[in-house]
Formats: structure tokens, sequence, C-alpha cells
């Protein structure tokens, strides 16, 4: 639809087929973009009876926030400070879930969530080892690694037992990634370039190489600063680069206050915040 009000008209219509629960009990909003004679359209939806409670203690507690937004929000504003033209994947590897957002020509075309992640390491430490969860993270951090079956020869005894046993604990991510991609080639008829790594579980000592070479494409530790070439400098924050790959998303948040492109608003309507200044949730 090349039209921005028909294609705005048709939305309801269409959250109506697909969502299954009633349109008038859902608090939602929603962002469109056009691309050649395309709209694409970005919703934030949630349901009226969760998010009227959630709504009423930010404001008993006086917490309420400018902006209430999503993980996909923040990512579809950050993605206008990359190249035109890049096709890439910003994967989120946190402790519960693993989550990665394909994009296409500055536009979140999917999002994906694997919950292969930090904890499903720790789990499967404290297993092999027969030591606690608190253990376990220890480990993973001090002496936890991945590295490729072709790379497993130049490991000794123990280290190539581990290697083995990472290798399986993860395999299902790359599996998952891999079907992720493929649907991204369906849609665009393009594959990623590259992999803009972030979160806390991103630093397992070699990953960025595993997946390098696992997948057959270019891995990297995001640097937000570099991405927005300067528009939002992260300097006066006095950030290590291990913390500033933890926060992205916060950081991403920070910066898309200077993103051409807003993030969606859940504050709006009956829900509206009266502050005018405040850090964005």
């Amino acid at each position: 639809v090349s039209s921005r009000r028909k294609a705005e008209s048709m939305v309801p219509f269409q959250l109506e087929e697909i969502l299954p629960y009633p349109l008038n009990t859902l608090h939602y909003q929603t962002q469109l973009k056009k691309i050649n004679l395309q709209h694409f359209c970005l919703v934030n939806i949630t349901q009226i009876e969760e998010f009227d409670g959630f709504h009423h203690l930010m404001t008993r507690k006086a917490v309420k926030p400018a902006v209430l937004t999503s993980e996909v929000s923040i990512i579809q504003s950050f993605a206008q400070y990359l190249r035109p033209f890049e096709n890439c994947c910003i994967l989120d590897f946190g402790h519960n879930t693993c989550k990665a957002y394909f994009i296409n020509e500055r536009t979140v075309i999917s999002n994906h969530t694997s919950h292969i992640a930090g904890s499903t390491i720790d789990e499967a430490i404290s297993s092999l080892y027969k030591i606690s969860i608190e253990d376990a993270v220890i480990f993973k951090h001090n002496n936890g690694f991945v590295i490729n079956e072709d790379q497993l020869e130049t490991l000794d005894v123990d280290q190539k037992e581990f290697a083995q046993f990472m290798n399986a604990t993860v395999r299902p991510l790359i599996d998952d990634l891999r079907r992720f991609d493929l649907g991204h080639r369906v849609q665009t008829g393009k594959g990623i370039e590259t992999i803009y790594l972030c979160g806390g579980s991103s630093h397992l000592k070699n990953l960025t190489t595993y997946l390098r070479r696992e997948l057959m494409v270019k891995v990297v530790k995001i640097k937000i600063d570099q991405i927005t070439k300067d528009q939002f400098s992260i300097q006066d924050l006095k950030l290590n680069e291990e913390e500033t790959v933890n926060f992205s998303i916060p950081l991403m948040m920070t910066a898309n206050q200077f993103s051409k492109v807003p993030m969606i608003n859940l504050l709006s309507g009956n829900y509206a915040s009266d502050f005018s200044q405040s850090i964005p949730l």
C-alpha cells in the first residue's frame, strides 16, 4: 500500500485477523515506515488489563517516565544510524534469552528469541561438574570458552572434552540463527553482512570468532558511538568496553534521543505522561 492514510486504516483490521484477543482489550501503538511503494508497520501491543495495573503502580510510586517503549522499537530507532543499505543482525546475548533483530535498509524486518543463553550455559556446566550454579557462573567467566570443531586438535585432552561439551550446548543457538537467517533471506533476498554482538553473555571467550566461523559472516562487538558516528558520545560515562557491551540497550535508548525515527511510546492517550523531560524506559 503506497498511501500512508490507507495503510494506517488497514492496521486495526490486520491486527484483528492475526491476534488471539479482541482489539478492544488491547492497548497498542503503531509506527509506519515507507520503503519504495510499501509501508512497514511496527506495533507495540499490551493487554489493557495488565497495562492498567502497571500504569497505576508507576503513577502511585511517582516513577512514571516520559517514554515507555519496547526493545524492538529501541532497535528500530537505533537502526537509523546504520549505513543506508546495511543488511545486518543485532544479537543481544543475554542471561535468559538471546534476541536476534534482523535489519535491512534501516528497518527491523524480523525479531526472534532463542532460549539458549547465559543461564543455559551455567546450568550445563553445573550439571557437568556437579557444582552449584554460583560456582558454575564463576567457572564460565574464568575458564569457559567455545571453539570450532576444526580447531579441537589444538587442545589438550581436558580442554577438548570441555570444548565438545560446550559445542553441544551452544549448537541449538547456531541452528536457530541459521533458521532465522534463512527466513530473512526469503523475505529480503539477501543474507546478512554483519552481526553486531551485545549483551552480558557475549563475553564468553572466543564467541565472536566461533560465531563468525560457524555462520560465515562478519561478527563484531557493538560499539554504539562508532555506529552513531559521534552524534552521540559515551566518553563522559567513563564505561569500559565490557560495560558498553553489557549496557548496549540502555545506551541505544539514550542515543535514540537524537535519532530521526522516534521510539514508539505506549504512554499515549489516556496513559500520556505529564513529564516533559525524563529518562525513557
